[in-house]
């Protein structure tokens, strides 16, 4: 339900401007989203567990807004969703705004396909894909908006960079941790949090990761 596919392009009134019972209020825009939870549901059983993914904004004007996730969330919690994930952005628009740090523009340019698209990505890469500077736990005061109202068991996503911001996330009452970079950069990084052999990942958040799923596959350069 997030990051600008198909559902969350329901849930977002800036893709959705339908006239019927799917458009206009969250409650219509949710209803699509909620029908195929339902069914998804309803397909697998109900021992099998099922996570929603979901934005708590798209990060601009007039898209999915922290009130809008909140009523989904009610929404999943009242269809006892196993878990929700808490993510954020719109790949079309503010893909940055769940990665943030640097952008890899260069790369990006390099892996483009053909002259169009190459010069394009020169021109308005820049205008196109904005920055976010990154800190660390940036979605955490909006999820704590979500953990407020909502008992369902929530996964937080944004920033995990150390010891430190983990017990920071779990002091807050949340009941999972995503990570993505800080894996990639080193898939025992929990393993040596644990033991106290580091602190802190060694990532730095240069985002050439994203470069290279379109070199064979998600890798970390450092």
């Amino acid at each position: 339900m997030g990051h600008g596919y198909l559902l969350s392009q329901f849930l977002s009134p800036w893709t959705n401007r339908r006239k019927d019972e799917y458009g206009g209020s969250i409650e219509n825009r949710a209803r699509f989203p909620m029908e195929v939870f339902k069914a998804v549901q309803n397909a697998v059983g109900a021992n099998f567990p099922v996570l929603a993914k979901i934005n708590l904004s798209d990060g601009f004007k007039n898209g999915f807004t922290e009130e809008d996730c909140l009523y989904v969330c009610k929404e999943l919690e009242k269809e006892n969703c196993a878990a929700i994930v808490m993510s954020g952005g719109f790949t079309s628009k503010t893909p940055f705004y769940l990665m943030r740090g640097e952008v890899p523009l260069k790369g990006m340019i390099k892996n483009a396909q053909g002259f169009a698209e190459k010069a394009t990505m020169r021109m308005f890469g820049p205008m196109i894909v904005k920055k976010y500077e990154f800190e660390p736990n940036f979605f955490l005061n909006q999820a704590k908006l979500i953990r407020k109202e909502v008992k369902s068991p929530l996964a937080y996503l944004g920033g995990v960079d150390s010891k430190k911001d983990i017990e920071e996330i779990m002091e807050a009452g949340f009941d999972f941790i995503t990570l993505g970079r800080p894996l990639i950069h080193d898939s025992n990084f929990l393993l040596k949090i644990r033991s106290g052999e580091i602190e802190k990942t060694g990532c730095n958040r240069c985002n050439e990761c994203v470069v290279e799923m379109d070199r064979g596959g998600v890798r970390c350069v450092l």
